[in-house]
C-alpha cells in the first residue's frame, strides 16, 4: 500500500521536535495568537470551569480519525485523549476503530491535541472563531518506538528554542472524503507550488516525489510536501503560490520546541 503524502512528511518533521501545535474542505481557515490557557478552576464537583461553560453554551464539533503511523498498515488508535490547548478539561476519547468526536463551544479558538499511551503528543494548527462543525480532522502519530528511530535516522534532536512548520499543498480532490478513501487516495500534493510565510520564515524546504526533504528543490513536487525548521516562536499566517491554482491559509501559532503540522485535507488546501 502506497503511504499517503502527509504521513512522510510529518513523520520526518515530528523526528525534529517533541510536541507541536496546529487541519479539510471548506473555506480557508485562520487561526489565533491567543493560545494561552484557559481558566482550569474546578468547582466542588471537581468539573473545571471551562467544562461547565462549554456544556451550558451552543457548541460545534471536532472530528477525525487517529492513527499510527509506520510502514504498510496503519493502525487506528484506540484510547487516545483529544484536547484543546486553549480549552483545559475540554477532552474526548478516541473509540476502537480511532474515531473521536470533540464538542467545544462555538466561536471558540481550538487548537487540537492528542495524547496517548506510547505515542508522541502532538497538535494540530490552530482554529479561530470555529463556527461550524470540523470534520476530517485527523491525526498521525508515531509510537515512541517509531518515534527514536525515526529521529536517529534523519539525524537531529529537539529544539526548545525553535518551533517547526510542516504542511502540504493538497489536491482538490481528498476533501469531503471519507477517512478510508482518504487513505486510499495515494499521494495528495500539487506540485509546482511555492509556500512563504508572514512575517518571514526561514528558507522552505521542499520534499521529493519520494518524499525526501531537498534543500534544492525551489517548489513542491506532486508530494506537495513543505516544512521550515528553526523557526523562532511568533505567529505566522502560511500561504502558497501556483501559477493556475489557489490555496487555503492558516495560522501556525509557534511555541519552542513544537511543531505546527498543518496535514492533509487541511493546512494549505486547494480551493
Amino acid at each position: 500500500m502506497r503511504l499517503h503524502l502527509g504521513i512522510p512528511l510529518f513523520v520526518l518533521v515530528l523526528a525534529a521536535a517533541q510536541a507541536g501545535c496546529g487541519s479539510d474542505a471548506g473555506s480557508t481557515t485562520s487561526g489565533s495568537s491567543d493560545t494561552s490557557a484557559a481558566d482550569t478552576s474546578s468547582g466542588s464537583d471537581g468539573t473545571s470551569d471551562t467544562a461547565k461553560d462549554t456544556a451550558s453554551g451552543p457548541q460545534v464539533h471536532l472530528r477525525g480519525v487517529a492513527y499510527r503511523f509506520a510502514p504498510g498498515a496503519q493502525e487506528r488508535i484506540a484510547d487516545a485523549t483529544i484536547s484543546v490547548v486553549e480549552l483545559p478539561g475540554v477532552s474526548t476519547k478516541t473509540d476502537a476503530q480511532g474515531h473521536y468526536d470533540l464538542a467545544v463551544p462555538k466561536g471558540a479558538t481550538v487548537t487540537p491535541m492528542i495524547a496517548a499511551q506510547g505515542y508522541h503528543s502532538m497538535t494540530l494548527q490552530t482554529f479561530d472563531n470555529v463556527q461550524s462543525d470540523l470534520e476530517h480532522v485527523h491525526f498521525q502519530t508515531p509510537d515512541d518506538g517509531i518515534f527514536a528511530v525515526l529521529s536517529g535516522v534523519v539525524g537531529v534532536t529537539p529544539d526548545e528554542q525553535h518551533c517547526i512548520i510542516a504542511s502540504t499543498t493538497s489536491t482538490k480532490a481528498i476533501q469531503g472524503l471519507t477517512y478510508e478513501q482518504f487513505r486510499a487516495f495515494g499521494a495528495h500534493g500539487v506540485a509546482d507550488a511555492t509556500a512563504s510565510g508572514t512575517p518571514d520564515l526561514p528558507p522552505t524546504m521542499y520534499f521529493d516525489a519520494n518524499t525526501v526533504p531537498d534543500k534544492s528543490l525551489k517548489a513542491t513536487t506532486a508530494d506537495g510536501g513543505v516544512l521550515w525548521t528553526n523557526v523562532p516562536p511568533g505567529v505566522y499566517t502560511i500561504s502558497a503560490s501556483h501559477p493556475t491554482k489557489k490555496f487555503a491559509t492558516f495560522i501556525a501559532t509557534c511555541k519552542g520546541g513544537g511543531l505546527v503540522n498543518a496535514n492533509p485535507p487541511w493546512g494549505l488546501k486547494e480551493l
